[in-house]
């Protein structure tokens, strides 16, 4: 009988006789282990092939964290890049490229950019970058090559991470300048060629017309969108409530920070990225508070804290200008097939 039931999981020579092994109980447990850890095993691996369709099926299909659907391809940051955001990147440069390196040094931003606002300069140009309370805080002082460059890395970091998480690839903390991810580097891995036909979260700066859909489709500013505003408690009480965004404007002093609203004259002349009485589906400043590098490198759109407010409702593009401490930054993304080189 305990030959019979070796036979029945297909032990070879489990048939009793001369050359048959002894039918012991351990023998039996030993069996019945490697029965149930083949099982386990089929059942794991089957679950993580499920697990990486899934995660391959996403590619393409979801709107990048962070980010506003403007229509079935093209997705515009709620949010312009802050501190916080660009200080993950310069502490993934160094740790990479190492500190001091040509790579290193060419992310660093130009703190400098305040000393032309004397009612500002000093406090900001020594905290403004690093320090815990303006992380969350749109990034300035930086180039349009820098913004490009962040771009870059960005789109990098959300396909490494799409990747990771659909089981193609394993997390790395030790990369180093030679052998980071990136995603020249994917498509050109032949043992991961099977996945090449995923495409590739392209980040880039947007351009004018990119802009003009955003400010149309949602701008947190437009009248069309003031009865969207979420109602919050006042200091008079929880039960007092704002009706509409254009109250929010006046209150606050912030959602559209300009040379005559807000910039040059309180506490804190740009505002916070985020706004947590807003809408969630609204694109937050971009017109005012700082002014956005775009695609062009001879424009900056929508108007910072230094600008007039009748020029930022009514026309929303501004000539370039060198590294600043009222011009930021926001990305587009888009879904991209790969074709030999990032487009």
């Amino acid at each position: 009988m305990c030959a019979s039931t070796l036979e029945s999981f297909g032990v070879a020579g489990a048939k009793m006789g001369s050359s048959a092994m002894p039918c012991t109980l351990a023998r039996m447990r030993s069996v019945i282990a490697a029965v149930l850890w083949g099982l386990l095993v089929g059942c794991a691996s089957h679950r993580i092939a499920k697990q990486q369709a899934r995660g391959l099926a996403a590619f393409g299909r979801s709107a990048p964290a962070g980010t506003i659907a403007l229509n079935d391809s093209l997705y515009y940051d709620r949010t312009e890049i802050s501190n916080f955001n660009w200080m993950e990147y310069e502490f993934w440069i160094k740790r990479t490229f190492g500190e001091g390196s040509t790579e290193h040094i060419e992310v660093l931003r130009d703190t400098s950019a305040w000393g032309e606002h004397v009612s500002f300069g000093e406090p900001y140009r020594s905290s403004y970058a690093q320090h815990p309370a303006y992380r969350d805080f749109p990034v300035v002082g930086v180039t349009h090559a820098q913004a490009s460059a962040y771009s870059n890395w960005r789109s990098d970091r959300v396909m490494e991470f799409h990747l990771i998480k659909a089981g193609v690839i394993p997390f790395r903390e030790d990369q180093t300048a030679t052998d980071h991810f990136s995603v020249e580097r994917f498509y050109a891995t032949d043992s991961l060629k099977a996945y090449h036909h995923v495409p590739y979260p392209h980040y880039a700066l947007p351009t004018y017309s990119e802009w003009l859909c955003a400010v149309l489709v949602s701008d947190s500013l437009a009248k069309a969108n003031f009865r969207r505003c979420k109602k919050y408690g006042t200091p008079k009480g929880p039960s007092t409530k704002f009706r509409a965004c254009a109250q929010v404007i006046e209150h606050s002093g912030f959602v559209i920070n300009s040379l005559e609203r807000g910039g040059g004259s309180t506490v804190d002349p740009i505002a916070a990225t985020s706004c947590y009485r807003c809408h969630e589906e609204l694109i937050w400043h971009i017109r005012g508070n700082v002014g956005e590098l775009s695609s062009d490198s001879t424009l900056v759109l929508g108007g910072g804290w230094t600008d007039p407010l009748d020029t930022i409702l009514l026309d929303g593009v501004f000539p370039s200008r060198a590294a600043n401490a009222s011009t930021g930054f926001r990305n587009v993304c888009q879904w991209k097939h790969w074709n030999g080189s990032r487009h």
